[in-house]
């Protein structure tokens, strides 16, 4: 199965066009953003699981990063709430299940070998960095070439960058406009390496926000300044 699987293409999914897709573990369920292959592949999805439903003990061969949208997710290492972010490196084993329901932003098989940083961080708990009168910062990841960061607009920002290693944009709350049309909450954004990124994000959205993993991570050190990359905006 491919799903916005050519990472040289700039592509842009509103999830509420997307069906729920039933998993293999029942009261699981799936809309699929990004797919290159079978159930076991690189993938970017929502995952919902229903109240008293779990997935099986699974060791996540090429790492798990995810994000609880609502609810409460749960494996053996704690209890996620809504706004947590969490990174699962390779090899890394577990048996996920929620009491009473939760949804999830995942990506599953693209992390680099060599990163075995486990993170846990809800996006209200940390402080964030003024850039401009619109738009402040927190940097909750960086390996190699990867950078990833919670992004807050206060104010309407328009971004204009173009960036090596890509860019992906996850809206957490809020609304972004890309080329005349506009995506809403749990829309989702990739703009393929040294693609130009040209959007409005409008006022008291909050983005997840990763560059420098497309289309794969590598170990060379090319921290990413975020104050320089945001600072970026059309007269």
């Amino acid at each position: 199965m491919k799903i916005h699987a050519d990472l040289n293409q700039n592509t842009k999914v509103n999830q509420d066009d997307l069906p729920w897709v039933k998993s293999p573990q029942q009261g699981v369920s799936r809309k699929m953003i990004e797919r290159d292959g079978a159930e076991v592949t690189r993938a970017t999805s929502l995952v919902k699981y229903e109240a008293q439903s779990f997935f099986p003990d699974h060791t996540h061969d090429m790492g798990e990063e995810f994000l609880v949208l609502d609810g409460v997710f749960s494996d053996e290492s704690g209890d996620f709430k809504s706004g947590t972010y969490v990174r699962n490196p390779w090899g890394t084993k577990h048996r996920p299940f929620s009491r009473e329901g939760c949804t999830i932003f995942v990506k599953l098989r693209q992390m680099h070998s060599e990163d075995q940083n486990s993170i846990r961080v809800h996006h209200d708990e940390i402080n964030f960095t003024k850039i401009n009168d619109a738009l402040e910062y927190s940097s909750i990841h960086s390996f190699g070439t990867e950078s990833v960061a919670f992004v807050k607009a206060v104010n309407e920002f328009h971004w204009q960058s173009a960036l090596l290693g890509g860019l992906e944009v996850f809206i957490i709350n809020g609304e972004i406009t890309s080329e005349k049309n506009q995506l809403p909450k749990n829309g989702w954004l990739r703009f393929a390496p040294n693609h130009q990124a040209d959007f409005i994000i409008r006022e008291n959205s909050l983005l997840l926000i990763k560059t420098g993993h497309l289309p794969t991570v590598t170990s060379s050190a090319a921290s990413v300044n975020w104050t320089k990359i945001l600072s970026t905006k059309e007269s």
